[in-house]
């Protein structure tokens, strides 16, 4: 067996990456390079390194994790994600940009506590 990048003769076992399942014949010096050179993780499915300290960072992983499953589940989950984000969490942001903090977040709790009242409401009801 032949590492994946130099093509020499392959001593080692093959490791497998924490961020993807993909098993690699390659050396580990040449991985190491790898990674600094390029901005991927994986020379297989080309799974992109995360931003460090950023909040895209996140996004990124979000994604990579989404996007791993089957398609038409990957679809169902990111859909229900973009609701959930929607309905919760989009308008504090929304709020924190109209007026201050304080304000908004005050504002905000009163409309969890509605959005709470009126899925309740509707669970009792049906």
């Amino acid at each position: 067996m032949s590492c994946l990048i130099c093509l020499e003769e392959l001593n080692d076992k093959p490791f497998q990456i924490k961020e993807c399942n993909c098993t690699l014949s390659i050396h580990r010096c040449c991985y190491k390079e790898f990674l600094n050179k390029t901005k991927m993780i994986c020379p297989i499915c080309r799974i992109n390194k995360p931003l460090k300290n950023s909040e895209n960072s996140y996004t990124l992983r979000l994604m990579n994790l989404v996007f791993k499953l089957p398609s038409p589940i990957a679809i169902f989950v990111w859909f229900v994600i973009s609701i959930i984000f929607s309905i919760v969490i989009a308008p504090l942001f929304f709020m924190k940009l109209s007026m201050e903090n304080s304000k908004a977040y005050v504002l905000y709790s009163i409309y969890l506590y509605t959005l709470y009242s009126g899925v309740n409401i509707l669970i009792n009801n049906i």
